[in-house]
């Protein structure tokens, strides 16, 4: 579903989720962390706003969701409330995708 796990657009960049599809799809999480881009946040807050959404709901399934996130300047990032996430990039100057930590937010 377009917009639920993942969603991108040139003009602001682009999101994905992982964890618990219905919850992400309720949200249309993705789509949230673009349109926050749209408003004037830069990527890491985006991402963070776009938890602060899913921890209101008070639905223990949104505590599994991670995030990641890429602006249209290629920065990306990765938002998280479970511990020790990681996540996975490359750039067309890499040889080999590099796995980097992603920043853990307590959904409390």
């Amino acid at each position: 579903m377009i917009g639920a796990g993942g969603y991108a657009d040139n003009r602001w960049g682009a999101a994905a989720s992982t964890g618990t599809g219905e919850v992400a799809i309720r949200t249309s999480t993705a789509r949230s962390v673009i349109l926050y881009m749209k408003m004037g946040l830069a990527l890491p807050e985006a991402l963070q706003e776009a938890l602060r959404d899913l921890r209101d709901l008070h639905d223990p399934h949104a505590e599994h969701i991670a995030l990641i996130g890429l602006d249209r300047a290629g920065r990306h990032a990765g938002y998280t409330h479970r511990p020790n996430e990681r996540y996975a990039y490359m750039t067309d100057a890499m040889t080999e995708p590099e796995e980097v930590k992603s920043i853990h937010i307590s959904p409390q």
